[in-house]
């Protein structure tokens, strides 16, 4: 029997996150089906020919937020007094953008969002919103977080004053939350559903941090240095995952860090040894889901992802992933061909499941 909580055109991994997906779809047909599915959200409007149009989404459910990358052709977004009362998105929009702009029109303020930029979109409010493609062509591109109000709004210094604000492209509260939103989209397929709802809640400090914390938050928050020493170990642990050198004292000396201050730093992923032992079991998924690198044995695999015995390796993936290495190995082809063959149309998801989608991260746990 279907999941109710799968939206169609969504697949239902087997470690728990759920991805969903559109097509590019040019069609007069694809933009009418979009402002069908987002009509309980917002009024939308073509900036352009109807040939013009194109949308391409790909959401990942995390638990307790959703993360889409989105390239989309020129639109106008008006959500209306009408849609705001209906209470369907009680939720801050982080949004992140690598390609065209968002120009808006709030009750609070007006604001821009270009390429690099990072700007915090209070969904509770009225507002217009003009998402421009680049001039020279494409769609504009961008990563956009859907956060529960709940959990972000606590630790705001001014929760209903915060919409509006821009993080500028280049700055070090930009390079941080925009870092963070691509290594959570890069990650996002390989966690457990458990994982991302931990993820979301370790980011909402940093996030906060950002945006402008409040007072009681000061602790864990208020020291720039601990984000900045997290985002350069995350760096350096991806750069170097074949190194056998990734240790504490190396990486203490590496970024010239006291022990406790890398605890500190590393608290929310668990501590350094966690951290690395996950990400050499995301390369390890990576390399075993490869059909270029079937012939390689899975002892091969576990060596050069740091583990002594293909027994320890077997449990740790397991535990992580819920599936066996070869589970994975055997299930590549497969599973990309099932992929590829699922409806991901816009016309494929419900109007209802994609609000019940939205509307449940407005709930507790």
């Amino acid at each position: 029997m279907r999941n109710r909580d799968v939206p169609r055109g969504a697949e239902a991994r087997p470690n728990g996150i759920i991805i969903s997906a559109s097509r590019l779809d040019r069609s007069a047909l694809g933009f009418s089906a979009m402002r069908d599915l987002t009509a309980e959200l917002t009024d939308l409007f073509l900036l352009g020919a109807a040939g013009e149009f194109g949308n391409v989404t790909a959401t990942a459910h995390l638990g307790q937020a959703l993360l889409v990358d989105g390239r989309v052709s020129s639109l106008l977004y008006d959500r209306t007094p009408g849609h705001v009362r209906r209470g369907s998105a009680d939720h801050y929009q982080l949004q992140f953008h690598l390609q065209g702009q968002t120009h808006a029109e709030t009750e609070r303020r007006g604001f821009t969002v270009r390429p690099g930029d990072v700007g915090l979109i209070d969904m509770t409010h009225v507002g217009r919103y003009w998402t421009t493609a680049p001039v020279n062509g494409g769609f504009a591109h961008s990563l956009v977080f859907i956060v529960p109000r709940r959990l972000l709004a606590p630790m705001l210094s001014e929760p209903d004053a915060v919409g509006g604000t821009i993080l500028p492209a280049g700055s070090p509260q930009a390079r941080l939350v925009g870092g963070l939103l691509l290594s959570l989209w890069r990650r996002a397929r390989f966690m457990t559903l458990e994982e991302g709802a931990a993820e979301v809640r370790a980011a909402m400090p940093l996030i906060a941090q950002a945006f402008g914390a409040r007072a009681q938050f000061a602790d864990e928050t208020r020291h720039p240095r601990n984000a900045k020493i997290l985002q350069e170990v995350l760096s350096h642990v991806e750069h170097h995952i074949d190194d056998g050198a990734l240790d504490v004292a190396t990486i203490c000396s590496r970024f010239n860090v006291s022990r406790s201050a890398l605890y500190r730093a590393l608290e929310a992923e668990g501590g350094l040894v966690r951290l690395i032992q996950r990400r050499r079991l995301l390369h390890a998924f990576s390399l075993l889901s490869s059909p270029g690198l079937r012939q390689r044995r899975i002892i091969d695999v576990a060596v050069e992802c740091g583990f002594s015995s293909d027994a320890a390796f077997v449990r740790a993936f397991q535990r992580s992933f819920g599936l066996t290495p070869g589970d994975v190995r055997d299930a590549a082809d497969p599973a990309r061909r099932h992929f590829a063959s699922l409806d991901l149309s816009w016309a494929g998801m419900r109007r209802t499941e994609l609000l019940g989608w939205i509307s449940q991260l407005g709930h507790g746990e």
